[in-house]
């Protein structure tokens, strides 16, 4: 058995088999941890004035929920890690928990005893109220079972046990309410009114009209008319002679000019050419019922003359629309995450997987991502791996089709798609050229940067462009604009950083953040998360704020994080006022950093974000992320950092800790989330540390990160005129 919180609870309130208890105590016993945690299970269950979670709270440990999960077992087994640490780092929790944990195992594991006489006391009382106050129903006879008597407080009470009966509302059925009635005569006449519109349109020609028409009309020609024979003057057989009534005048009057449906059986009936036998001298009967019903001619409707139509307003010209933008490339990812900003749009949107990238994008790969896409170069065309925060604009091929595309910042590594003779313009920077990937297996790392020396305000002085281009492998060229070409040999580094003129150092080893492992596991971790979260269908923004609530701690940093990157700054600042994010500090603190280098202003964004967020410590805080120069700490400012160590500010301890351990590497073991009386000794320490002035700098900063000198120089490499030994990073007095 597993030697977790969960078992050490059961051990305790002994609810285990024999032996697994017996194995799980000699596990105890072995492990000074378990001890030292039992001993404390035991001390906050007896406390007298423990502090208890609010009964509303939320989140992990907080939530009622929470608790009640992990002690059924039901609660998800990547939550059980997260819910004991809460448990371990607060009294209150752990004896929450515990003592939740004792009351179900004696309530669970021995029932409540009911004294039978209180048990049959109680299902007297319960037959006596029922008898009170509901009548009896009227049915068949049943048979009652004999009474049983029982004894309450020493007085007898019977109690007589009935057959079940038959409620009424099981015995009626039911009857249908007043709007189903309404409802059912709704949804007849619609499909009525559905019908007869199927059958023609509702005017004086609809068959159903017509059909009534009809026989009002037949119905008046068979009793009213009246039939004459004509006189017999020895000649051939005449037609009968046809007088209509007085009812028949009447509807033929009260029909419209152009409908005959009333008038034509008459008139009709008067021209049949059907002869009388002149043998017969006798009338006709006054009810004629032999006489068939002509078809109904219809006479057509006289169409009234149009009116010439009115001249119709000119139509203002439609507006040309603007045209498509260019299709460049494609994205090639499926699990990872690219931002993109169509020109002219202010919303960040996930870029679908295998989507098509158009002239005019701006992209963006966020940290700890590796999104990767293919741009058309030419006959060939080149991959593009961003590592890490990278922003990027792409641009239309040049004229001799080779792909452009504008670095703003970031790390990328450029390879081919298997040609040779791959072509990419860029503009790293500011600095413009062709970068060409001579072999069919070349392969060029790029990174942009800016660099702030440490102390430097942002609005003294722009940041100095960084660019490092280092050849992986294969043969690389680089044409800057109005330059001769160069060749970077292989496993070397051409430099631009500040006023110095270019040029070529190395053999180097290849930059470690090329390879994939070199993301820590914390943000690998996390960015398996987040990326399930993002959606494609609406804002990024939106979606990383929503992450910022996970319950995994290091999803929470890497969404602020993200958020920084697409200059938002608010949640990445207020990451340093939570005590639980204390692990991530550090990152977060050089994301600060880097985004406050980028340019002048991400720099203001950045500063008016603290204004608002932190008008009373604003200036404080700002001045905290310029860093600091080793003149600056040899006057005043080690000590001003020594003393922001006792801000009652949370967010002032982060950061004036965070610059400490950047300048000296140290921590004195000193917890910014601790409040700074329960940090005397650290601060003592640090105080140490000043009086001996031995704050300073274990290594210089520097724009250039230093690189891993090799050896042996490769094959590709040798013969090439106009390479430098390895040379160390440059600092920042170095760059003009």
């Amino acid at each position: 058995m597993r030697l977790t919180l969960r078992t050490m609870l059961a051990y305790l309130d002994n609810v285990l088999e024999p032996n697994e208890s017996e194995d799980l105590g000699r596990k105890i016993r072995e492990s000074k941890f378990a001890g030292d945690l039992m001993e404390q299970i035991r001390t906050v269950g007896s406390k007298v004035r423990m502090d208890a979670p609010k009964l509303d709270g939320k989140g992990m440990g907080n939530d009622a929920n929470t608790v009640a999960e992990y002690l059924d077992s039901a609660l998800p087994q990547d939550r059980v890690g997260d819910f004991e640490r809460v448990c371990l780092e607060s009294n209150k929790h752990l004896a929450e928990v515990a003592g939740c944990h004792q009351i179900l195992a004696l309530v669970l594991g021995k029932p409540a005893d009911v004294p039978e006489a209180l048990r049959d006391r109680v299902y007297a009382l319960g037959h006596a109220a029922h008898e009170a106050e509901v009548k009896p129903v009227a049915a068949p006879k049943q048979k009652n079972v004999p009474a049983v008597k029982a004894t309450s407080n020493g007085h007898p009470v019977v109690v007589t046990r009935r057959e079940a009966e038959v409620p009424d509302y099981l015995r009626a059925g039911r009857t249908p309410g007043v709007w189903q009635l309404l409802g059912v005569a709704a949804l007849v006449f619609l499909i009525s009114a559905l019908v007869l519109r199927l059958m023609g349109p509702f005017n004086t020609d609809h068959p159903v009209l017509k059909l009534f028409n009809g026989n009002a009309v037949v119905a008046d020609a068979n009793t009213s008319p009246s039939v004459t024979p004509a006189p017999d003057d020895g000649s051939s057989s005449a037609a009968p002679e046809t007088t209509p009534s007085k009812s028949t005048n009447a509807a033929a009057e009260a029909s419209s000019q152009d409908t005959t449906s009333a008038a034509s059986p008459t008139d009709k009936t008067a021209a049949t050419n059907d002869q009388v036998d002149p043998a017969s001298k006798s009338p006709l009967p006054p009810a004629v019922s032999a006489i068939p019903e002509p078809p109904a001619t219809e006479t057509p409707e006289p169409t009234p003359k149009p009116l010439p139509a009115a001249p119709e307003a000119p139509k203002p010209p439609e507006p040309i629309p603007p045209p498509a933008a260019m299709d460049v490339g494609r994205y090639i990812s499926d699990e990872q995450v690219l931002a993109h900003q169509q020109k002219g749009d202010g919303n960040w949107l996930r870029m679908p997987p295998r989507a098509v990238l158009s002239a005019g994008e701006r992209l963006v790969a966020l940290p700890a991502f590796r999104p990767q896409i293919a741009l058309a170069s030419g006959a060939s065309g080149v991959q593009v791996t961003f590592a890490g925060e990278s922003s990027v604009h792409l641009g239309e091929p040049n004229e001799k089709g080779a792909s452009q595309m504008t670095v703003d910042y970031g790390r990328m590594l450029i390879v081919t798609v298997g040609a040779a003779g791959a072509q990419v313009e860029l503009d790293l920077g500011g600095i413009r050229g062709v970068a060409t990937l001579v072999d069919a297996d070349s392969a060029v790392a790029i990174s942009v940067k800016r660099f702030l020396p440490p102390g430097t305000d942002p609005d003294s002085m722009p940041p100095i462009p960084v660019v490092e281009i280092f050849n992986t492998y294969g043969r690389v060229t680089w044409d800057e604009a109005d330059k001769p070409r160069v060749e970077i040999p292989t496993n070397q580094v051409r430099i631009y950083a500040g006023g110095d003129p270019p040029d070529n150092y190395g053999p180097f080893a290849a930059p470690d953040w090329i390879d994939v492992k070199s993301i820590v596991p914390t943000d690998r971790e996390g960015q398996t998360v987040l990326e399930r979260l993002l959606a494609a269908d609406k804002p990024l923004n939106l979606s990383l704020a929503e992450a910022l609530e996970h319950r995994q701690f290091n999803v929470r940093s890497l969404a602020a994080r993200c958020l920084a990157t697409l200059d938002e700054y608010e949640p990445l600042l207020n990451e340093l006022s939570d005590p639980r994010q204390y692990s991530y500090w550090n990152g977060e603190f050089h994301t600060l950093r880097q985004c406050m280098q980028r340019g002048p202003e991400s720099a203001s964004s950045l500063k008016a974000t603290i204004d608002r967020l932190r008008p009373d410590q604003a200036n404080e805080l700002y001045r905290l992320l310029w860093g600091y120069s080793e003149d600056q700490l040899a006057k005043d400012e080690a000590a001003n950092l020594v003393k922001q160590l006792e801000s009652e500010h949370m967010d002032v301890r982060v950061l004036a800790i965070q610059n400490l351990m950047t300048i000296t590497g140290a921590m004195e073991f000193y917890r910014a989330e601790k409040k700074p009386e329960d940090s005397r000794a650290a601060i003592q320490a640090w105080r140490s540390r000043l009086a001996k002035m031995n704050i300073t700098y274990k290594t210089a900063p520097a724009a250039i990160e230093p690189y891993k000198p090799v050896d042996k120089p490769p094959a590709a490499a040798s013969g090439v005129p106009g390479t430098k030994g390895a040379v160390g990073p440059l600092a920042p007095d170095e760059i003009r």
